[in-house]
């Protein structure tokens, strides 16, 4: 699959821009690739929150210092990590709306993936491996790919890093080792990571993977010195000691040009401290049987067998990035794509060098078998032709007309709501509510909070949204009493004063049973996400909630 060079005595020279016939099959693959994301729902209720705060911002032109929409998280100090990438999701749907939200990630999402590919490729010089590294990380990272939010900028971001790090040159003093990433670093490198830690840090909050990435590449360049040098001399004096450090320290300045300065890169550090967090399925440990311990499980298996019959050095950087990421995969999904990625860029050079031994066996096999000794093994006729060219610019437009993206701008066409927004998105609910605006708090379950924010008419009171961690613990505390109908429920929801609740019909069996049978509910909407109830006045404990939501406005105003 790779490149044959070309014929000096040619008389059609080989040009730059003419393909080959594995390009064409290459086109194939990253239009497909786009079309699948494009059409994946925007599916994930957090983005919609996202999206919310940036409206807010450029509303305001300020940063919110407090959740700016919801009230009984009032007065929690905000650190908006991802200030900039909201601001360019309210940009984008203001432009051209949800589907040029949908757009914005295929977008991300495939550059992601295209700048691992050219990592793997300096890597492997192969494109066959190359592409089988991309397809290894985009099953391993499955189960966070089809989550539309702010963290596709993260993905970008440490694809960027990635990238960043297998350009820098070998160490002519060890010609075995097979790694790229020991040496001089080129300027390109001293340059681009302090101006990519600088915008990761107003992107997303997983700058501090990306620190983490560079900690374990110095900690790995400090392990080999040792075993080379033998002395703590000679470690503290090795090049490539010195210049990770001076990297690592380049990275945590330039993540402190934020906003917020050196506190958020504190903050995010210890941020999975917060307990509420426990309740959002990105946060939860992995189960091996269910996605993502599935992934992280075969994953690790595919590597120890690839390192196996592999005959190239393996760094102990690439070592480390294993265990350290597959440690922090292990506690929850949301950084199944970071993990991911660094198990591609671990094994494709390993992948490289079995394809190649493998391919190789293969050609002497085959050439004892044909009467043509210099016929080639799967290799496609043609060379370089402008007519590959073309059919492969054919097909990236076949596959840019079979997406969304084609029929939201050429043709002024978006796709219905249940394959845009995903089955469990409460769009239904969110269009009754503009209709029928509900009065004082709204009690909902968390993972809505977002949606209604962003869809719901102006004015709406929700209760808790995504960000659980902005909500003091005994808010918390209340809210999943409410949520799990436990013992007091209906006092603590008197007590916030909530008028309206909204109930997710397959999680909250229970509490939707009682307060069908309450006298003092009424049901006013249904559809088959979700059920709205509304409290009855007349009754004294509906009174009194009224009586307190009024007071609890008076003092909001």
């Amino acid at each position: 699959m790779q490149a044959s060079p070309p014929n000096p005595g040619s008389s059609n020279p080989v040009r730059p821009w003419h393909l080959a016939p594995r390009h064409v099959l290459v086109a194939v693959f990253w239009g497909g690739f786009f079309c699948w994301l494009n059409r994946l729902p925007l599916a994930s209720g957090e983005f919609w929150g996202q999206a919310a705060y940036g409206k807010w911002i450029l509303a305001n032109q300020a940063l919110p210092s407090e959740d700016p929409f919801s009230s009984v998280v009032a007065g929690m100090r905000l650190f908006d990590t991802a200030w900039l990438s909201q601001v360019l999701f309210a940009t984008v749907s203001d432009w051209g709306g949800a589907e040029a939200l949908s757009a914005l990630f295929a977008v991300t999402v495939l550059a992601a993936h295209g700048i691992l590919a050219r990592a793997f490729y300096l890597q492997s010089r192969n494109l066959f491996t190359t592409h089988l590294g991309v397809v290894l990380v985009a099953t391993v990272g499955s189960s966070r790919i089809p989550e539309a939010q702010t963290d596709i900028f993260g993905m970008l971001c440490l694809a960027t890093l990635l990238w960043l790090l297998v350009r820098e040159p070998g160490d002519s003093s060890d010609t075995t080792a097979g790694d790229s990433r020991i040496g001089r670093p080129r300027w390109s490198l001293w340059l681009g990571i302090p101006l990519l830690f600088a915008l990761w840090a107003n992107l997303h909050g997983s700058f501090i993977g990306g620190l983490l990435v560079l900690v374990t590449w110095f900690v790995g360049a400090v392990a080999e010195a040792a075993w080379r040098r033998r002395t703590l001399r000679g470690v503290v004096g090795d090049p490539a000691v010195r210049q990770r450090l001076w990297l690592c320290e380049l990275a945590v300045a330039a993540a402190c040009l934020n906003p917020y300065g050196v506190p958020l890169v504190l903050y995010q550090a210890w941020f999975a401290d917060y307990g509420q967090l426990i309740d959002l399925p990105a946060w939860q440990p992995l189960v091996l049987v269910q996605p993502g311990g599935r992934e992280l499980v075969a994953s690790l298996l595919v590597a120890m067998l690839v390192f196996r019959l592999s005959r190239r050095k393996l760094p102990v950087a690439d070592v480390l990035l294993l265990a350290v990421f597959s440690f922090v995969f292990g506690g929850g999904v949301r950084l199944a794509w970071f993990y991911a990625a660094v198990f591609g860029l671990a094994v494709a050079p390993h992948l490289a060098d079995i394809a190649a031994r493998g391919l190789a066996l293969l050609r002497l096999g085959l050439r004892g078998r044909t009467s043509d000794p210099d016929r080639g093994w799967f290799r496609l006729a043609g060379g370089h032709k402008l007519s590959y060219t073309l059919i492969a610019l054919g097909l990236v437009w076949i596959c840019f007309a079979l997406s969304p993206v084609w029929d939201a701008w050429m043709r002024g066409g978006s796709r219905p709501p249940e394959r845009l927004y995903g089955g469990s998105t409460p769009w239904k609910l969110t269009r009754y509510f503009r209709e029928n605006p509900p009065q004082g708090q709204v009690f909902h379950p968390h993972w809505w909070g977002d949606w209604l924010i962003w869809d719901g008419p102006p004015g709406l009171r929700p209760f808790l949204t995504t960000n659980l961690h902005l909500a003091p613990y005994k808010v918390w505390i209340d809210y999943r009493i409410i949520r799990e109908t436990r013992a007091g429920w209906s006092d603590v929801l008197a007590r916030y004063g909530a008028r309206t609740v909204v109930l997710d019909k397959r999680r909250q069996t229970t509490l939707h049973r009682y307060l069908r049978g309450s006298d003092q509910w009424e049901g006013q909407y249904e559809d088959e996400l979700c059920v709205v109830f509304a409290l009855v006045e007349g009754k004294p404990a509906a009174d009194a909630a009224i009586q307190m939501a009024e007071d609890e406005g008076s003092i909001d105003e």
